[in-house]
């Protein structure tokens, strides 16, 4: 699920100042599918997507619904959260995530965590020197990584 998706959702009468739509939509938007899935005989993996920087308000208002629904269930509302504050310093996104992280692990729940340039097919075909610094930014990535891992 994506912010934007979140909050049309929650529809266009709330506002999304401090994220408060898409916190709201996401939430309704979960628990209608959990509800929905067992009519259906399917099993639920609730995602969402790409969090920027700005964005983290919305990440802590459904990381505060998944404790919620933790305590409840035994499991988190949202399978898994994805972090992407690749346009900011790795320093900062290595710490940052962790911090959710620790959060996270106590519900099992899953943290995918998006790191400087990935080379996707839109990143390399709208910028083609970007294939080189792809390159050259995983070999930051990882010494970077293994510093603070030690």
């Amino acid at each position: 699920m994506s912010n934007g998706g979140a909050a049309f959702f929650a529809g266009k009468g709330i506002s999304n100042d401090g994220q408060k739509a898409s916190i709201a939509g996401s939430i309704a938007a979960a628990h209608f599918i959990r509800s929905i899935a067992p009519v259906y005989g399917v099993p639920v993996v609730l995602h969402t997507d790409h969090c920027a920087k700005k964005l983290l308000p919305w990440l802590d208002g459904m990381m505060d619904a998944d404790e919620a629904f933790f305590k409840a269930n035994g499991i988190p509302l949202f399978s898994s959260h994805m972090i992407d504050l690749s346009e900011d310093p790795v320093d900062y996104n290595i710490q940052t995530t962790a911090k959710y992280l620790a959060r996270a692990a106590p519900w099992k729940q899953w943290l995918e965590m998006e790191i400087g340039i990935t080379g996707g097919e839109e990143d390399v075909s709208a910028q083609p020197k970007l294939s080189f610094l792809l390159f050259q930014e995983l070999k930051a990535q990882c010494c970077s990584r293994n510093n603070q891992l030690t």
